[in-house]
């Protein structure tokens, strides 16, 4: 560095005297040439961007109308085919298919157009080929559909015979909403006609308006500075609304509610005056330089001799767009600025270059000296950094050996100075380490990497091992030969510490949870085992028709006590998979209405028991099919019912449900339904709620019913959050209390959703099929027989089995047509037996049904990928058990008369029903159920089946439950 003071030691005053005699005059001469020819570069280069601007608007021109000049003269290609004719004069499948064909080789080689469809004059799709980019679809007859209110049909099917539709170029919508991505598009139509000069329909064409977009997409250069980029390069239609423009967000304003004053004429009004009032021009103003023409893309149709545009269709005699260049002021600024600063910076160079000649000679001693100067505080500052520094630094001779260390490296290993500077680095470098050390000296050395960074141990003096994070990097000599190299080492022992007690912490959790899954399947099967017995015998019993009536309703009592243990046992197991993460959202698409009016079925018997009124209403905008886990949608709302029914005793109940929808969720395909649950009960006292979706926790209200887990609304707060919302509550002791939830769900059409049978009982076989053989697998003795005895009516040929080894072996010998195969079993369990008869080829044909008693649905994979056909849990029903075999080995049954009446709906218990029965019958039906005369009650019940066997059957289950006050409700109307 050169000082003032050094320049007073030679003799300051003397050098820059010489330095001025030479450097001014030079230096004002050069300046003004370069002034000069600098003010005439500035001239040139608006000159050839107005020119530039001008050609480039008349190429954008051409190259758009090149591009539309041909869908004029496809569509009348397309209207005057052959084959098309053929179709309009006698339309059968066969003169339809051709014109299919047809349209689709056109949609394959053209690759320009989204959609080709041929419509007839009702409006509805004859034809229709899609492209998506890359190959063209025949859409298949029972996906078209009818556009008789879609405006291009009603305007097209109106104009006569040469007239043309071309509708506004805007985005594609589907379904009320903008398709994203966003798709731009034209449409162009025209209407046939048969031999008879009969109007049969329409032909329209999409034009893909992404094809003009990419036309505005080059970059214009001047020379090689770029001037004006695509984001200046708009294209704007008669309504002064961008179709191309400087960013996405000020694009299609009028295709959206909240850009809809993002117009050319609000961001320029000046200009937009000028755009409107003549077809091409160029101007400036105080927002820069603007270039523009108008395009009429469909001023000449391109049609043969003696066809054109009808004058009548006065759309395509005013349809326009206007293409704008724009360049800011900035930028325009900016390039005079530009060029201005290369003749400055030119003109510093050649002053500097003056300078330093005139300099030179004056100054060379001085610089020579403070160069050294400067070298040598460099050496004391590089010292002072190298000792002091906190980091370990060395350098390190190519052989290996230290030149030099610093403080903190020997702090760091426990040697001193001398001792390291006498030894290498692979003297302490850990041997696991060296190969890798070495190996990266090597990359460095061949230039294949310019450093290397690495975690490795070394050896302290003492003999523990030190972790360090070691960076190494070469120094070489102006010719190129290595010098040494420069190490840096962070000693990271205490960080590596951490992370193997954490790794230890990480496994002791996942063993935790991996126990804590394993109870939950033990628990899961050990709970639902017996509880298979207990409802799957309760079901056999409850057909027999041998029973007392006192037998009768304690089997009642036995089979909705184990339905109730059931519930109680999905409660705790579903919290628990919650909490162990083993929960998953099981999606599908559903009948959201037909769930709703099925939720409200099942609570409204309890709620006319108590007189209170249940409502349910939803609004216009909710949809009937979605797609979102049905099961836990149900769930959420049983648990909220049955609360709000527990704590009502009087007023009522009103479940509400309407879209929510945001922008936010629209975009990524999704709605949002929002539920609000509100009774007129007890309500919840304000410190309790704070703790109201704790599992386990029941407010003072809860705890006095002495009914429930406590963890419904834990398990409601958990399935919501899955689903993708949350759910809130709000409540005012002794008004009531309103719960709130919403969720995420995917709108659809139904087309996937199953059609439910009625259950029927089977009693036996179908004729005419084979001896069918079942082979019945558990090592517990009353499923076993469960199964034996469902099975035996029908006939059968059954065998079982009480391990997965006896399993096999009978197999072998008998050949079964199907297995119900119990998967936890002593001796061998049902994974292995199963992979054992699966791997024998010639058993390709037998069928196996995993029978578990584990609740959670992850396991169905795990059975399935162990051979298993398909998955059954316990506790099962018998309905189950015949449609499993249907479905798998084409079993086919006779049936008892469906449960349901054909005439009357099993559903249909209400006054009215009632009425329909004779006078006598009903009043004997009164009086003994005034008198609550169980066997009466029961034989006159039996008379009630004569005339009505659903409604018998509703009757027979409320008396089986002692409902006798709702059937004296219902009698009385």
């Amino acid at each position: 560095m050169i000082t003032i003071s050094s320049f007073k030691k030679a003799n300051f005053g003397t050098i820059i005297k010489q330095f001025l005699i030479i450097f001014f005059p030079l230096f004002v001469l050069t300046s003004s040439i370069i002034a000069a020819i600098c003010f005439k570069e500035v001239e040139n280069s608006q000159h050839n961007i107005m020119n530039n601007e001008i050609h480039n608007i008349s190429l954008q021109l051409t190259m758009i109308e090149s591009n539309l000049k041909p869908v004029m003269q496809d569509l009348l290609i397309l209207s005057s085919h052959h084959e098309m004719q053929l179709f309009l004069d006698n339309p059968d499948a066969t003169h339809q298919k051709a014109m299919e064909n047809e349209f689709y080789l056109f949609s394959s080689v053209k690759k320009s157009y989204d959609q080709t469809r041929f419509i007839d004059d009702t409006g509805m799709e004859i034809v229709r080929i899609n492209y998506d980019g890359t190959s063209s679809q025949i859409v298949p007859q029972d996906k078209l559909q009818s556009k008789e209110d879609r405006y291009y049909f009603k305007e097209t099917i109106q104009l006569e015979r040469n007239e043309i539709f071309v509708s506004p170029f805007d985005l594609n919508v589907e379904q009320g909403q903008i398709e994203q991505p966003i798709k731009p598009m034209l449409r162009v139509g025209m209407p046939v006609f048969d031999k008879n000069n009969q109007k049969r329909g329409i032909i329209i064409i999409n034009y893909l308006g992404e094809i003009l977009i990419n036309v505005l997409g080059s970059e214009k250069r001047l020379g090689q500075t770029v001037i004006v980029s695509s984001e200046n390069y708009w294209l704007i239609n008669a309504d002064g609304y961008w179709l191309k423009g400087s960013s996405p967000e000020v694009e299609w304003g009028f295709m959206y509610e909240d850009r809809e004053d993002r117009t050319f004429g609000n961001a320029f009004p000046e200009a937009w005056q000028n755009v409107i009032d003549t077809e091409t021009d160029q101007f400036y103003n105080s927002k820069g330089l603007f270039t523009y023409a108008t395009l009429r893309p469909f001023s000449d149709s391109g049609f043969e001799s003696g066809q054109k545009i009808e004058d009548s269709n006065s759309l395509l005699k005013n349809y326009h767009w206007k293409v704008v260049s724009f360049i800011p002021i900035e930028v325009l600024n900016s390039n005079t600025w530009r060029i201005a600063g290369n003749f400055i910076l030119l003109d510093a160079v050649l002053a500097l270059i003056l300078a330093i000649g005139a300099w030179f000679f004056a100054v060379n001693r001085v610089r020579q000296q403070q160069a050294e100067e400067a070298l040598r505080n460099s050496e004391e500052q590089f010292r002072g950094a190298f000792e002091a520094s906190a980091t370990g630094i060395v350098l390190v001779r190519p052989g290996g050996y230290f030149i030099s260390v610093n403080k903190a490296f020997c702090d760091m290993v426990g040697y001193d100075e001398a001792g390291l500077l006498a030894i290498d680095f692979k003297s302490i470098t850990h041997p696991d380490d060296l190969e890798a050390d070495l190996e990266n000296v090597r990359l460095l050395l061949a230039g294949e990497i310019p450093s290397f960074r690495m975690t490795k141990r070394y050896y302290h003096k003492q003999g523990h091992i030190i972790w360090v994070l070691l960076s190494v990097s070469l120094v070489r000599d102006k010719a190129g030969e290595l010098l040494h190299f420069v190490g840096q080492i962070q000693d990271i022992t205490e960080r590596k510490r951490a992370e193997e007690e954490l790794l230890k912490a990480k496994e002791i959790a996942e063993t935790a949870n991996q126990a804590k899954s394993t109870f939950l399947a033990n628990m899961s099967h050990e709970l639902r085992t017996p509880l298979n017995a207990i409802l799957g015998f309760s079901e056999l019993l409850g057909y027999s028709t041998n029973l007392e009536s006192e037998q009768q309703k304690n089997l009642s009592i036995i089979h909705h006590s184990g339905e109730h243990l059931l519930n109680l046992i999905n409660d705790v197991l579903d919290m628990s998979k919650i909490e162990a993460g083993l929960a998953v959202l099981n999606e599908k698409e559903f009948d959201l209405h037909h769930l709703l009016d099925d939720v409200e079925n099942m609570f409204r018997l309890k709620a006319n028991k108590k007189r209170l009124q249940l409502v349910f209403e939803y609004t216009d905008d909710v949809p009937r099919y979605v797609q979102t886990d049905e099961s836990k949608l149900r769930q959420v709302l049983m648990n909220l019912l049955s609360n709000a029914l527990k704590f009502t005793p009087a007023g009522g109940i009103s479940v509400r449900v309407r879209n929510s929808s945001s922008r936010k969720f629209e975009t990524c395909g999704k709605i949002v339904l929002l539920f609000e649950v509100e009774d007129s009960g007890q309500g919840i006292a304000l410190d309790e709620l704070d703790h109201l979706f704790e599992a386990f926790v029941q407010t003072k209200s809860g705890q006095k019913s002495q009914d429930g887990t406590g963890l419904g609304l834990s398990i409601s707060q958990k399935f919501v959050q899955m689903m993708g919302g949350d759910i809130s509550v709000t409540s005012e002791v002794g008004q009531g209390t309103t719960f709130t939830f919403h969720i995420q769900a995917e709108v659809t059409e139904g087309s996937e959703i199953d059609t439910a049978q009625p259950a029927r009982r089977v009693i036996g076989l179908a004729p005419n099929q084979p001896n069918y053989r079942i082979l019945i697998v558990d090592d517990k003795k009353n499923n076993c027989l469960l199964l034996l005895k469902m099975l035996t009516l029908p006939g059968f040929e059954l065998r079982d089995a009480k391990n997965g080894q006896e399993a096999v072996d009978i197999w072998a010998e008998w050949n079964p047509h199907l297995i119900f195969m119990d998967m936890q079993m002593p001796v061998m369990d049902g994974y292995t037996a199963t992979k054992i008869i699966k791997s024998k080829i010639e058993n390709r044909k037998s069928k196996i049904i995993a029978v578990t008693a584990n609740a959670f649905e992850e396991e169905r994979m795990v059975v399935l990928d162990a051979g298993c056909d398909d998955f059954m849990r316990k506790p099962f029903r018998e309905a189950e058990i015949f449609e499993m075999m249907n479905r798998h080995i084409g079993v086919t049954y006779i049936y008892e008369e469906e449960l349901q009446s054909a005439t009357t709906p099993s559903d249909d218990l209400t006054a009215v029903a009632l009425a329909t029965l004779p006078p006598e019958l009903l009043a004997r039906f009164e009086t003994a159920v005034n008198r609550a005369d169980i066997d009466m009650v029961e034989s006159i019940i039996n008379e009630i089946r004569l005339h009505n066997a659903g409604l018998a059957d509703k009757l027979m289950e409320l008396a089986d439950m002692f409902e006798y006050d709702v059937i004296a409700d219902l009698i009385q109307g």
